[in-house]
């Protein structure tokens, strides 16, 4: 890498369109009250309500699927060592192999479907290195 992360500094990568689950996922935040605010919230916004409803159900989905109860936010938590690893340095094919830091993930339809597979392998490979 052209620069190594400072030490001591943590990473969140957040879910975007494709499911960290639990083979990555190692922090869940519960939303708590501000969960239940959520829905006020959004009726604010009309024009934005069926897309912003979409994520509140998926955070509803991350929640039963973690464990919990009501909405959560999920991350994977890696130390910036870490995350440079997978990162990685540009190359044929993009700048990862790791679908999820694509430069234009939306080109892969079928990203969702082989995921698993890629995120078991990125989890053993940041944990073995």
């Amino acid at each position: 890498m052209a620069s190594e992360p400072a030490n001591g500094a943590r990473v969140r990568v957040y879910e975007i369109q494709v499911p960290l689950t639990p083979v990555l996922a190692n922090l869940v935040a519960p939303l708590g009250p501000i969960g239940a605010e959520l829905g006020d919230i959004v009726r604010c916004y009309p024009t934005q309500v069926g897309s912003i409803a979409r994520c509140l159900r998926m955070k509803g989905y991350a929640a039963a699927l973690h464990g919990e109860r009501g909405l959560v936010e999920v991350f994977w938590e890696l130390d910036a060592a870490a995350y440079a690893r997978v990162v990685g340095e540009p190359g044929p094919g993009g700048p990862t192999p790791f679908r999820g830091v694509r430069l234009r993930p939306f080109t892969d339809p079928l990203a969702y479907l082989q995921g698993l597979d890629a995120r078991r392998a990125l989890r053993d490979r940041v944990r073995i290195s």
